[in-house]
């Protein structure tokens, strides 16, 4: 009878942890789920907050939805930084600060338009300054 008790006890404590580890596992493939969809967005405070929930749900800096995350997140950013760079050179008449802001907000994936604007300003700044040359 002792034994008998002794297994069901053992039986009860591993039901309690398979049933943890479920949870833990649909916690985990929920995160998964909020980071894929924070990664189709542009929004940088979602995908901080997608991000620091997969990691918070078990979902280890080695994953290939984390990486990801961590990589479109810092592509984010260099895109929100080459646009405010790209806005503050185009209040300003340095022809080769506008220039290498264009350069970098064009790699960086900014705004077409904004992009527009700034080449538009630069032509501005070139006749200007051949205009000043003659």
């Amino acid at each position: 009878r002792a034994r008998a008790k002794a297994i069901l006890k053992n039986a009860n404590e591993l039901l309690v942890k398979l049933k943890e580890q479920k949870r833990l596992e649909e916690r985990k493939e929920e995160a998964s789920r909020a980071l894929a969809e924070a990664i189709e967005g542009a929004d940088i405070s979602s995908l901080e907050r997608a991000l620091s929930g997969a990691e918070e749900a078990g979902l280890g800096p080695k994953s290939d939805i984390i990486k990801h995350g961590k990589a479109h997140l810092k592509k984010l950013q260099a895109r929100q930084e080459a646009s405010a760079k790209l806005k503050e050179a185009l209040g300003e008449r340095d022809e080769k600060k506008l220039k290498a802001s264009i350069d970098n907000a064009t790699k960086a994936g900014v705004d077409p338009d904004l992009l527009e604007e700034a080449r538009e300003r630069l032509q501005v700044l070139q006749n200007q300054a051949a205009a000043q040359k003659k």
